[in-house]
């Protein structure tokens, strides 16, 4: 019966991470459709300077390595000193 206070204690301990990982999901999901939403508007511009700009967002996060981005957006942003203190 020890393995099930295990599972239940550490269950318990999960439960209470749950608000912040939606918090994060869900911002998540915002920020990127507002940035899709706008690289669409980019990329239909009959202006060749905003479709170029979009071109090369996409083509340097379609070129680099997921790994890469990671570690970018884990070491790089804390720099940011709103970001370090958000969560």
């Amino acid at each position: 019966m020890a393995e099930w206070e295990y599972i239940r204690t550490r269950f318990i301990r999960l439960m209470g991470a749950l608000p912040v990982t939606l918090e994060i999901w869900a911002l998540s999901m915002l920020l990127g459709g507002i940035i899709a939403a706008g690289l669409v508007a980019m990329r239909e511009s009959r202006f060749k300077t905003l479709q170029w700009i979009a071109r090369g967002y996409v083509f340097v996060f379609r070129g680099t390595p997921l790994l890469i981005q990671l570690f970018i957006i884990y070491y790089g942003l804390p720099t940011i000193p709103f970001i370090r203190h958000s969560f």
